[in-house]
């Protein structure tokens, strides 16, 4: 995809965060967004909404952010992110579909009647709280232990850790929430550090079982010990697939892929 670089932070090239002074910013993702609606039959639609301040923080130095700021008020660069957003969740429900994105969303203001938040930021639990608190339907993703690019044994080197990593029981033992608005729970790979299928294959495998039963076992017939048991004989069931897998009752067994 080709950005056109009327909407490009002049001062930012070549990074990626577009300037939301201009009005032909809010044009070209209007434009994909209803080709995404014409292509896909889906009720929803996933646009991010996250990261923004990794590579904000020149907004202030734009003459064209500045007249957005005065003229809607926006206070600071926090402001602008969420008009942004309420602009993109506007022409989202525009089109008839609901919004999907991530949890810095909530601050934003969008409705809640016509949005799904998704909260992967778990060292930040009062968004989750404040998300279900506003009425927003809500799937859970944390990164701890919900990201599968998270390392999941402590002589693995290649992959993410946040204070600690993702290991099989801690996937497993993750507890849901029984509020009625929570949709589900969703896996994630990111695949910075993943440029195989065989890595794929061992990041993913066998943890996604684990996120399976515990997503459809009620909490009160969730049993480590019993699942560690079964996950025996599903782990030659891979070996037949040829599937690539990390074998937690043999760490050393499947060395990790490099890449």
């Amino acid at each position: 995809m080709i950005i056109p670089d009327c909407i490009v932070n002049d001062r930012l090239k070549p990074d990626f965060t577009l300037n939301p002074g201009r009005q032909e910013t809010y044009v070209f993702p209007a434009d994909i967004l209803e080709e995404t609606a014409a292509l896909f039959p889906a009720p929803w639609i996933h646009y991010g909404g996250d990261e923004v301040h990794f590579a904000n923080s020149q907004w202030t130095d734009i003459p064209e952010v500045k007249a957005l700021m005065n003229e809607h008020g926006l206070n600071d660069l926090k402001d602008v992110e969420h008009y942004f957003n309420r602009r993109m969740a506007d022409e989202i429900h525009r089109l008839g579909k609901k919004t999907v994105a991530w949890d810095e969303v909530v601050d934003a203001g969008i409705d809640p009647d016509e949005s799904i938040i998704i909260w992967w930021r778990h060292n930040m639990p009062e968004q989750l709280e404040k998300a279900l608190e506003r009425g927003y339907a809500v799937v859970l993703s944390p990164r701890r232990p919900y990201y599968l690019d998270f390392i999941q044994h402590g002589t693995h080197d290649v992959g993410r850790r946040w204070d600690g990593f993702n290991d099989l029981e801690q996937v497993y033992r993750f507890s849901d929430f029984p509020a009625e608005q929570i949709l589900g729970m969703q896996a994630s790979v990111w695949t910075e550090t993943i440029q195989t299928k065989e890595r794929a294959d061992f990041m993913i495998f066998p943890r996604l079982t684990a996120i399976a039963e515990t997503v459809w076992t009620d909490a009160a017939n969730k049993d480590y010990a019993c699942y560690r048991n079964r996950l025996r004989d599903l782990l030659y069931r891979y070996d037949v697939l040829d599937i690539n897998y990390f074998d937690p009752f043999a760490p050393e067994k499947t060395p990790e892929p490099q890449e």
